[in-house]
């Protein structure tokens, strides 16, 4: 059950690392779908990304796609409600990735999104992280016009009505599908600051979404860089100005995390984070943390972190 919870904390940072220079997915609720601005959608189709469940074909009508230093990530939407499938593959290069076995602290998978998600139809290729749930295939990655091909396939699976229940993925492709090189922009109000160490964190994008798994409002907050660095902090879409303690992986909120350049150094947060405002009508939010990024899991010689004078305002 941690590692479907650690995979879902991935999943909010798939989520707002694709919404950084990328219109479809900004500002995405999935407890909220016609939150997706305003209701006006892109409908621009850059390539194919299909994939076959419940004796039916996904076809996306909107795909955005990632490359850092590390990792690629792809996702398709359709619709207005919210339905949505997510790759994330810890590679950049052509070849045949597993799903859902952990390398390290890292693991590529897949994840699904029903339309109207209520918290309960989420559906993700891990398990315990040692068998595989699938594979994605990287085909081609043409390097002068940004787009990549390949197929994919995985078992989803579901625990958020206590019983797992699995979910078949079939037959899944993306062809011809734009990606963007690095982190793009965010939002030119949003600000992001921390120091690590003493040595500021200059991140390349930040920007927050408010997401809901399991009926539970996440509001992740994030500071992005190209090679892959990252801050972030989940915590509940309704908080209220105050000050609060960081619990550890396998929660879904409260929880805060460093990543290396190296997507195998990840750092768990020990400390606190204060909230100065919320207004949940405007969508803004602004407050400040410090905690001790724990290397996770701590072992004989753990390196830890320190993680100063953080501050963010930030719009979701």
């Amino acid at each position: 059950m941690k590692k479907y919870c650690f995979y879902l904390f991935t999943i909010l940072t798939v989520f707002a690392f694709n919404s950084c220079d990328n219109e479809p997915l900004e500002g995405f609720d999935l407890s909220n779908p016609n939150s997706q601005n305003n209701g006006n959608i892109n409908n621009t189709q850059t390539g194919i990304f299909q994939v076959d469940f419940d004796s039916q074909t996904f076809v996306a009508d909107q795909i955005s796609a990632t490359r850092t230093d590390e990792v690629i990530n792809i996702s398709g939407l359709r619709g207005a409600n919210g339905e949505l499938v997510t790759l994330t593959i810890q590679g950049t290069t052509t070849g045949t990735y597993d799903l859902g076995v952990q390398n390290g602290l890292t693991l590529s998978g897949g994840s699904y999104v029903e339309p109207n998600n209520q918290g309960f139809g989420t559906w993700v290729s891990v398990t315990d992280g040692v068998q595989s749930q699938g594979q994605v295939t990287i085909t081609s990655i043409d390097e002068v016009n940004n787009k990549m091909s390949g197929s994919f396939e995985f078992t989803g699976n579901n625990y958020s009505t206590g019983t797992a229940q699995t979910k078949a993925f079939t037959n899944g492709i993306f062809t011809d599908v734009l990606f963007q090189d690095g982190v793009g922009s965010s939002n030119n109000s949003n600000t992001f600051f921390a120091k690590l160490d003493g040595v500021e964190f200059v991140e390349d994008a930040a920007n927050a979404i408010l997401s809901n798994f399991s009926g539970q409002q996440i509001l992740t907050i994030n500071g992005f860089k190209n090679n892959g660095e990252s801050l972030s902090l989940s915590i509940d879409g309704d908080i209220a100005p105050g000050t609060y303690s960081f619990d550890g992986f396998g929660n879904f909120t409260n929880t805060g995390q460093y990543v290396g350049d190296d997507p195998s150094e990840v750092y768990n947060a020990n400390g606190t984070f204060t909230i100065i405002s919320h207004d949940t009508t405007n969508n803004t939010i602004s407050g400040t943390f410090s905690f001790i990024a724990e290397e996770f899991p701590q072992v004989p010689g753990s390196v830890n972190i320190d993680v100063t004078e953080g501050a963010f305002s930030v719009t979701y």
